[in-house]
């Protein structure tokens, strides 16, 4: 049994009941919204709702990742420097798509946060494409680039009531 529970072995009841300032946590963030949560969710709850949810982790995550790229050398290919590979774009269209179609509970307008994420994106792949070409750069690590967009990512979760919701079209 305890070998089952691994894949979730980072979340704990800190993770969903925290103050003002622990919802600042980036790090605590990053663990909940990763890939493992995702496959958890995925593994241990065989409905649609947990695959909506797990899907919804995921987005995130690989954006997280390719945002937040410290080296073209990394294990995972979606922890490497962004070198604008296919699977990277789709991550970002993704992401894109998300934050584009999102809406949070209680709110009628995109907030900050949201358009902040769809700068960043569209950022990150204009000034690679632009470095190639002026300069041949193969690759940008991105984690001094994103500090801010990631943050304001994090501390949108600040308020209690304002959690994310696809809107089904």
């Amino acid at each position: 049994m305890k070998s089952e529970m691994m894949p979730v072995f980072k979340i704990n009841k800190g993770h969903l009941e925290m103050t003002s300032q622990e919802k600042q946590n980036v790090r605590r963030a990053a663990q909940l919204l990763s890939r493992t949560t995702a496959i958890a969710l995925r593994r241990y709850f065989q409905n649609q709702t947990a695959i909506d949810l797990a899907n919804f982790i995921e987005k995130i995550d690989l954006w997280f990742s390719i945002s937040n790229s410290y080296s073209p050398l990394a294990k995972l290919d979606y922890k490497k420097s962004y070198s604008g590979t296919e699977d990277q774009i789709k991550g970002l269209d993704d992401m894109f798509e998300l934050m584009l179609n999102s809406t949070v509970l209680g709110k009628n307008n995109m907030q900050t946060f949201q358009k902040s994420i769809l700068m960043q994106i569209t950022s990150l792949k204009m000034l690679f494409n632009d470095m190639k070409e002026k300069h041949n750069v193969k690759f940008l690590s991105t984690y001094k680039l994103n500090q801010d967009v990631l943050k304001t990512f994090s501390l949108s979760f600040d308020k209690e009531e304002e959690f994310m919701t696809i809107r089904h079209q």
